[in-house]
């Protein structure tokens, strides 16, 4: 089994970190995956929601969960204070992940938290009527930050992706097609017609370690501005964009400067939280991944072929 399957089967003998980006302002995504030891016995440490836990503007808070192998931390969180949408979701995956015990049952609701601005998740995201000429489209859709299905493993985990601190309005073709495609594996801010904003982008970093110890960054991009309806040659070119492998320079130079630094404290709060009782010493830190900042062209290669699409790069 060669290091692009390990990563899709999450072998114990390889072990990585996936970093995902969604760009508000920019809004960074962070999950992790991780091929992990059972744990048991210890004392589960939760970072509670409330305004003594933010600074900078930012809410931090944890969402445990409970499965066979115990209690774990399922969510480190980064909530803006003056937005309604989160700047940052992390979770690292075990095998747990790869496990689906239970079908998928929505349920999109507000996060319980007093003084947390959140998106109103539990309707769909209208969309203006220019968008709905545009598009031939009604309303966006309920992106998930953390996708669902990888949490099908118990239903309480299962049950905590709906909430509205993991959602935010998606491009519906972008959803259910190529950034859907990105998931499986391993424009200007537009306001709509009830005064939420939608994300221009969705973005993916993976950080993990290969066969010979090295670790390695790659990323993705989900453009999620409009579509017009029934333009094959666009959505051919967002597919072709999505599936393209970038160096985590390369999304670092579209990020608001101001917000780097909550780039690394993403990586750092999901190091310190959500490793805790898993017994997994091989990873990469929290520092090897952000300064990786590289992507060699063997490895941007190895990635464009594993995704699809493309059979070389240009």
């Amino acid at each position: 089994m060669n290091r692009i399957n390990q990563l899709a089967s999450c072998s114990n003998h390889n072990n990585y970190i996936n970093f995902w980006k969604f760009e508000m302002d920019k809004i960074l995504l962070v999950i992790g995956l991780i091929c992990s030891l059972s744990h048991s016995g210890f004392a589960l440490v939760e970072l509670n929601c409330s305004v003594a836990n933010s600074k900078d503007g930012i809410f931090t808070f944890t969402i445990p969960t409970t499965s066979r192998i115990g209690d774990f931390n399922m969510f480190f969180v980064q909530q803006e204070i003056t937005r309604l949408h989160p700047w940052a979701v992390t979770a690292m995956y075990n095998y747990l992940n790869n496990e689906h015990n239970i079908s998928r049952i929505d349920n999109f609701r507000p996060y319980t938290c007093e003084g947390l601005n959140q998106t109103e998740c539990g309707t769909t995201f209208r969309m203006t009527p220019e968008q709905q000429a545009y598009s031939g489209r009604t309303s966006f859709d309920r992106g998930h930050l953390q996708p669902s299905h990888p949490f099908t493993f118990e239903r309480d985990a299962n049950d905590k992706t709906f909430y509205c601190f993991n959602i935010a309005p998606q491009e519906p073709f972008t959803n259910q097609q190529p950034w859907s495609l990105v998931e499986s594996r391993e424009d200007l801010f537009s306001p709509t017609n009830v005064g939420y904003i939608v994300p221009n982008h969705y973005w993916k970093l993976v950080c993990y370690k290969d066969a010979a110890g090295v670790t390695q960054v790659v990323g993705f991009i989900g453009n999620n501005t409009l579509l017009r309806a029934n333009d094959v040659a666009e959505q051919d070119a967002r597919k072709a964009s999505t599936y393209l492998p970038r160096s985590q320079q390369e999304i670092i130079n579209t990020m608001n400067i101001n917000r780097v630094h909550l780039f690394q404290e993403a990586w750092v709060g999901g190091e310190t939280y959500l490793l805790e009782g898993r017994s997994e010493d091989r990873l990469p830190s929290a520092d090897e991944c952000t300064f990786k900042r590289d992507l060699s062209p063997e490895v941007r290669q190895e990635w464009a072929t594993y995704i699809g699409g493309f059979s070389k790069l240009e």
